[in-house]
């Protein structure tokens, strides 16, 4: 028997599931889950991390059993790891006597 979600077919279990729940369209939010947007406000910034580190913490369980997983949490660590440039402040902001300087 074969299943199909759409056009795609699918030949385990898993991967009908992915294609029903269209699994391929989350990736952009996960990544969102670590990075953050531009003036997001201090409360959701707290929650959007809180949530990541559960996740990361999550992944890196099932990662000793799992190579797919695995990989997922280095690809989250190495997320978390990232500095966005909008979060920081430039060096001028930090120096009172640049003020004026062009």
């Amino acid at each position: 028997m074969r299943a199909y979600a759409g056009d795609q077919e699918a030949w385990q279990a898993s991967e009908f599931e992915e294609l029903a729940l269209s699994f391929e369209e989350p990736a952009e939010s996960f990544r969102d889950l670590f990075l953050g947007f531009p003036g997001e406000p201090h409360e959701v910034r707290e929650a959007r991390l809180a949530a990541a580190r559960d996740v990361l913490a999550e992944l890196d369980e099932l990662g000793q059993h799992d190579e797919i997983a695995r990989v997922n949490a280095e690809y989250a660590a190495a997320l978390r790891d990232v500095a966005p440039l909008w979060g920081r402040r430039s060096k001028r902001a930090w120096m009172p006597w640049t003020k004026g300087a062009a």
